[in-house]
């Protein structure tokens, strides 16, 4: 998955954050700007469980859909959602 240059300074300074020790990090970037994309390029490299949090079925959707270009073939990954009703 190729990243614009924004994109990879924001990336690069979220892994900085990480590194420094911080537990809880937040970017923040314009709609349209790349987050899905840059937590996909995140979650490439983390060594453990990642959650993603969405307050719209639609972002679900969208960062399932960045997973599989993101991560290697072999990475187990999936989606739960609030927003389908069980019956």
């Amino acid at each position: 998955m190729d990243l614009r240059p924004y994109q990879i300074e924001a990336l690069e300074r979220t892994r900085q954050s990480f590194g420094r020790g911080h537990r809880n990090v937040l970017l923040v970037l314009p709609t349209g700007g790349g987050k899905t994309r840059i937590a996909a390029a995140i979650a490439d490299h983390w060594p453990g469980p990642v959650v993603f949090i969405a307050d719209r079925q639609e972002l679900v959707d969208q960062a399932a859909g960045a997973m599989p270009s993101a991560v290697p073939p072999t990475t187990r990954w999936g989606t739960r959602s609030a927003f389908t009703r069980s019956r």
